[in-house]
């Protein structure tokens, strides 16, 4: 990509005084300064002050905690806790601003009314690892000397005692099956609370539950490039602002054209580092909106973060001498942001579940010009009122909306909102022809077809097509969605290759010549919005790719059929493949837990084995997920991200209801042990025992008896003592094991087959508004 290096630096410390804690930014010989002060009433002070370079030097050993940016406060009982941003590393460089991944959140403590403590000394810190059970380890601090007043760990590091969290479970073997299910790819979490201060177990449960919504996939921030729109949108804005700077001037642009002119002559902004504002910042893809209202209310957006949630990735590719580079931004929506089968279809606002945005950036530059291309896709739920309450069934009923006026209206409020911000509207429905999602296919052409707002619609059966995979008479099936990419277009523009550099020098709008808007969306869906959707989104973005390289003239020695492979070695092809790989499987373990399907066509072009048991695998996590995880996740997230519920009287959500697989368990035991009293149910058992310790006796006496013929013949070879007997003995003690390990395996399959025929059974559901 570049050689730029990827350790982030952070740009903020805090410092601790008698009343207030500092947070504070240097730069450009400016000291910006946050002042909290330690009361339950959150009180924010700004300040600014303008310092010179020795400043700076003679206060660099000062005790400081470094770090990237706040996320916010939230409040744990009477409690507020300062969200920051403690260990991040730069994913990729767009337009020479870096963009970062979260890898460490911290939580620092700002209030306890009931510590006591000497008014005239500064608050002490303590860190503590905060554990996915509640539980807080105390941190070594190994740093310089000067940084302990800040911190003040001088105890040894203390381990969790584990006997008094047994007594106090009550549900031990499952808390702990879930924990170590948690711990795979959790973010670190880190308290930062007052020295001799106590935090009780139910605070520390409410910094889990936000700890829970953030820990569902990556989450990923910039200083200075605005990853919450597209790029489209990016020069849309600046050109509005342009146009108000010129109104207050008493200039008057009549025409585009002399708008675009307006802006290659005023405005600059991509070539000066200016950190984001709160009035450019679209709300539904920041997740952590809901935290930033008290740094809302003083304009301090130079001290926050803006977190988009989902996949940010760079590849730098070569099509037949030319390099591109190829960027792949996903940013989920926050409206109606839970979890798999907790949260389907739309509501009364028009938003739906798994709203994801994905944009394709791509730059070439040539000998003449820089050329920048962008492109959108969309996903989501299918826009009417529709559930798939998860039971103890791999694939739970569908329950579709009787009310077809309310399904009308909720789809309207949709299309409105895609056609307002997107213009035209190309929806393609993968879901199949049969069974259960048919009735909420037709449900959905139906809607669309009482919807005033204009469209184009394909229902593509993607298993049904999919099986022979045969390319040609796929083109021929989206002949719609062909001609739908042709016309919609994409953004792109170009710059003068001057003094601009890619990779090293400031990009500017300064001298942009913009080709062409993107005029329409391509709205894509599945039954979850994940597996088939992430296949047919990465075919429909390679054939815009080739659309673009084309439009450059680009020599591509490609005869037109889909899905298009025209990277010249297999190695570039690989690259652009595991991208959207990779993208998939960051927007599905946000969705369901677990990395997407069908992974192996994107791949490979077909299915393979390997993909085979890779999906097998992911059905396993999601089942789990789904039937013991997703009601405490989903409720989580809700906490987390919307705005409409308060912190106050909704801390009491548990992680699963284990009392119905306790039930499944007796009633298994129960029917398990009348039938084992009759013939059928002995003989069978008698059956599988015998077979499977005969077996081990046949098979492993002729190769004993093989083996000591030829011992015989060669003794000389051979220190060990024959013993024969003892040999055989040990067979014997096999065969038997084998036996008993047969009928309990036996018993566990019978037991998984009762499971799966429990269709009514939910172990873990939400207890907040899961149509919020």
């Amino acid at each position: 990509m570049d050689n730029r290096s990827s350790i982030a630096l952070k740009n903020y410390y805090l410092e601790s005084h008698r009343k207030y804690l500092s947070i504070v930014n240097i730069e450009d010989n400016v000291k910006n300064i946050l002042k909290i002060k330690y009361t339950e009433d959150i009180n924010i002070i700004r300040e600014k002050e303008y310092i010179n370079d020795n400043y700076v030097i003679e206060n660099n050993n000062k005790n400081k905690f470094l770090f990237h940016g706040c996320l916010g406060i939230i409040k744990a009982e009477d409690i507020n806790f300062l969200v920051i941003v403690s260990e991040a590393e730069v994913v990729c460089y767009l337009f020479n601003r870096a963009v970062y991944r979260i890898n460490k959140f911290s939580f620092v403590q700002l209030n306890d009314n009931n510590l006591s403590r000497n008014p005239n000394e500064n608050y002490e810190y303590e860190i503590y690892c905060l554990g996915t059970n509640g539980n807080l380890t105390q941190v070594n601090n190994n740093t310089k000397k000067e940084n302990r007043k800040f911190f003040c760990n001088k105890k040894k590091k203390q381990r969790p005692n584990y006997l008094d969290n047994i007594f106090e479970s009550q549900n031990v073997f499952f808390d702990r099956c879930i924990l170590k299910y948690n711990i795979f790819n959790y973010y670190d979490a880190y308290i930062h609370k007052f020295k001799n201060s106590t935090l009780k177990k139910d605070i520390l449960k409410t910094i889990i539950y936000f700890l829970h919504a953030f820990n569902k996939g990556p989450f990923y921030f910039s200083y200075y490039y605005n990853l919450t729109i597209s790029l489209q949108n990016h020069y849309i804005n600046e050109s509005k602002k342009i146009k108000e700077m010129n109104k207050e001037h008493s200039h008057i642009y009549n025409s585009e054209e002399n708008c675009n002119i307006s802006i290659k002559n005023s405005m600059n902004y991509f070539n000066d580092f200016k950190k984001l504002k709160f009035s450019e910042i679209n709300k539904e893809y920041t997740w952590n909106w809901k935290l930033l209202d008290k740094f809302a209310e003083i304009d301090a957006s130079d001290f926050v973060l803006f977190l988009i949630h989902g996949y940010v990735d760079s590849k730098v590719l070569h099509v037949y001498n030319n390099k591109i580079i190829l960027y792949l931004i996903s940013r989920k929506n926050r409206n109606r942001s839970g979890v798999r089968f907790w949260c389907r279809g739309g509501n009364k606002k028009g938003d739906v579940a798994n709203f994801v945005e994905t944009e394709q950036i791509v730059i070439c530059k040539d000998s003449k010009k820089l050329n920048v291309f962008s492109y959108l896709l969309i996903r989501g739920s299918i826009p009417v009122l529709w559930k798939q309450q998860p039971t103890l069934r791999i694939r739970p009923r569908i329950h579709i909306c009787s009310d077809m006026n309310e399904n009308i209206n909720i789809l309207k409020l949709h299309m409105e909102k895609l056609k307002n911000t997107y213009g035209k509207i190309s929806i393609t429905n993968l879901i199949n022809k049969k069974f259960g999602e048919k009735y909420l296919g037709e449900c959905f052409e139906i809607c669309l077809k009482k919807c005033n707002v204009e469209h184009n619609f394909t229902w593509f059966d993607f298993h049904r097509e999919f099986k022979k995979l045969n390319f040609e008479t796929l083109q021929k099936s989206l002949k719609t969605v062909v001609n739908d990419l042709n016309n919609f277009s994409y953004f792109s523009f170009s710059i003068p290759n001057t003094l601009n550099n890619l990779e090293h020098e400031h990009f500017s709008w300064e001298n942009v010549n913009v080709h062409s808007f993107q005029k329409g969306i391509f709205r894509v869906n599945c039954i979850d919005c994940l597996d088939r959707t992430n296949v047919f989104q990465s075919f429909l973005a390679k054939y815009v790719l080739f659309l673009q390289l084309k439009s450059i003239n680009i020599k591509l020695e490609q005869n037109n059929k889909f899905p298009y492979y025209f990277f010249k070695n297999a190695y570039d092809e690989i690259l652009y493949r595991k991208i959207w790989i990779n993208n998939a499987n960051a927007i599905s373990k946000i969705y369901s837990g677990a990395g997407a399907l069908k992974n192996d066509i994107t791949q490979n072009g077909k299915r393979t084995v390997s993909g085979l048991l890779q999906d097998l695998y992911y059905i396993i996590l999601r089942y789990i997920n789904n039937n013991f995880l997703d009601g405490y996740n989903n409720d989580c997230i809700n906490i987390a991200t919307n705005e409409n519920l308060k912190y106050a009287h909704i801390f009491n959500i548990h992680k699963g209801n284990y009392n119905q697989l306790i039930k499944v368990l007796l009633e298994f035991i129960i029917i398990f042990s009348a039938s084992i009293c009759t013939k059928p149910m002995q003989e069978l058992l008698k059956r599988v025992y015998f077979f499977s310790h005969n077996f081990i006796i046949n098979s492993f006496s002729h190769c004993a008896n093989y083996i000591f013929f030829f011992i015989r013949k060669n003794f000389h070879l051979f220190l060990f003592p024959l013993n024969q007997t003892k040999y055989f003995n040990f067979i014997s003690i096999l065969a038997k094991t084998s036996g008993v390990m047969s009928i309990s395996f036996l018993i566990f399959l019978l037991f998984c087959i009762y499971v799966f025929f429990q269709k009514k059974r939910v172990l873990s559901s939400p207890q907040l508004d899961t149509n919020i």
